[in-house]
């Protein structure tokens, strides 16, 4: 038997064609990879952020509605010693924030529920003081710390504290938040002399007992 015409070609297979084929194959195959990478790191974080906070202490951060920690459980138990009590779960809920607004309200600061710096201050323990108050017939004096005492001024004398220390003042249920401004009183038996400013928010005039909280 004759074989006539010419013999096909061989045709080696078209390797570009086979790899465009493939490459939407592997492109999900990573993209998955990538999907499941960033969820393990996540759960890798919120892991150690909640070790870290279980761990954390009142300060370290603001406290809202949702945290949970050690400081809550902090916060809990300093509120309920004030008065204000509140189980010490560890768990920021809606009764922590009621209470929060609550003990607040009682130290004449903003009541809205969240644990900043102001708030943390006024957990600090207060001293009983024997307080004072100065102005008339002084106004236009230079201070120890600076500046001239006028009526507006808000401030405290103190005989020793640093210019600039921060005192949380409570006096029949008001409060005010002044620094040491100037040095005094120089009359026996009194610990504070308050600026009129101060004396006029917190209702006090002539001598008598303050509670004192002081920060830097």
């Amino acid at each position: 038997m004759q074989i006539t015409g010419r013999p096909e070609p061989y045709r080696r297979p078209n390797r570009t064609t086979t790899q465009i084929k493939a490459r939407p194959d592997r492109v999900a195959f990573w993209a998955v990879m990538l999907g499941v990478f960033m969820v393990f790191m996540a759960v890798v974080t919120a892991q150690a952020d909640a070790a870290k906070w279980q761990r954390a202490t009142l300060g370290d951060r603001t406290l809202q509605k949702g945290t949970a920690g050690n400081d809550v459980k902090t916060l809990q138990i300093l509120l309920t010693r004030r008065g204000f009590e509140v189980p010490s779960t560890g768990y920021f809920g809606t009764i922590t924030k009621r209470k929060v607004r609550q003990f607040q309200t009682s130290r004449g600061i903003t009541a809205d529920g969240i644990v900043g710096p102001m708030t943390r201050a006024k957990f600090r323990p207060s001293k009983r003081r024997t307080a004072s108050w100065y102005g008339p017939g002084l106004y236009g004096n230079e201070m120890a710390c600076g500046g001239k005492l006028t009526r507006n001024t808000f401030g405290v004398a103190h005989k020793s504290l640093p210019c600039g220390t921060k005192v949380t003042i409570r006096y029949r249920g008001r409060t005010a938040d002044a620094v040491v401004r100037d040095r005094g009183p120089y009359v026996g038996g009194r610990e504070f002399d308050l600026a009129g400013a101060v004396a006029r928010k917190l209702g006090f005039n002539g001598v008598g007992t303050i509670y004192v909280a002081t920060s830097r």
